[in-house]
């Protein structure tokens, strides 16, 4: 059995008294497997969140970051101090300086954190090939293939900036009986080169989509490209979030029907594995 709750996002479930913000922090449970994605961005959300949810972060055994930006990974620290030694998977760019451009200045968009204020805090394991943290449970290491568009994000080399390919961007795998569910971070590697990767890694069909897929910036024709995949995929459930946009929310509500639900902090879904 597979349980995903989400613990931070943009939105909350009606009804709930969870706080939402500009983030994203997903955790996961998989036959005894349990683990968080991503870290939220601030740890006051993180903390009041986690108390309302009743979940115990000490039953984790690891956290995985999607990349480096702050909306996935400023609760991180707030984590490692209630878990019991965890391991921490990311890309070895994770604490690269990160900066977007708004046409006007450049803003930091990294860490919130010294690297040093976590590593004792955990077993880090960074790294840019894939792994299988536990049976049917695999951290995506770094995705090959199409960046984000430039002009929008960038790294600080020196007193400079160069557009940054956000190479640190993954994402994780779990196989089910189904197929694969895919979890995104942001999707900044792109949802169908991300899920390439996957079905090359587990040998399967996607069977679910979770997360952020940063189709917020997407062009008509490139959200278009995106629904065909998935259809010729047969995918059976999508459960989007945070940068996926309310656009493309709507045109695969209108495409894929019940298959398709937003994913706001407070929901819980389960899938047979």
């Amino acid at each position: 059995m597979i349980r995903i709750h989400c613990l931070v996002e943009n939105s909350v479930k009606f009804g709930t008294h969870f706080w939402g913000e500009h983030g994203l922090c997903l955790f996961v449970e998989k036959n005894g497997s349990n683990f968080f994605l991503d870290a939220g961005g601030s740890r006051e959300v993180l903390q009041h969140n986690l108390e309302i949810s009743g979940l115990d972060p000490g039953i984790a055994g690891a956290i995985l970051l999607s990349h480096g930006h702050y909306d996935h990974t400023t609760g991180l620290p707030l984590l490692l101090q209630k878990m019991r030694n965890p391991a921490l998977y990311a890309h070895p760019g994770v604490f690269a300086e990160h900066y977007a451009y708004s046409g006007e200045k450049y803003r930091y968009i990294g860490v919130q954190f010294e690297r040093e204020e976590i590593e004792g805090l955990c077993k880090m394991k960074l790294g840019k090939k894939p792994v299988e943290i536990s049976e049917g449970v695999y951290f995506s290491g770094e995705i090959p293939g199409v960046r984000p568009k430039k002009g929008k994000f960038f790294l600080k080399a020196g007193e400079s900036y160069v557009d940054d390919a956000l190479v640190d961007d993954a994402a994780v795998y779990l196989t089910t009986k189904k197929g694969t569910v895919v979890i995104f971070g942001c999707g900044h590697a792109g949802v169908i080169n991300t899920a390439e990767h996957a079905k090359k890694l587990t040998a399967q069909k996607i069977y679910g989509i979770f997360g952020g897929t940063h189709l917020v910036s997407a062009t008509s024709e490139e959200l278009e490209e995106v629904v065909e995949f998935l259809k010729a995929e047969e995918v059976e459930m999508l459960r989007l979030a945070h940068c996926t946009g309310r656009e493309a929310e709507w045109v695969l509500k209108k495409e894929f029907g019940k298959k398709f639900g937003h994913f706001p902090a407070g929901s819980v879904e389960t899938i047979e594995d």
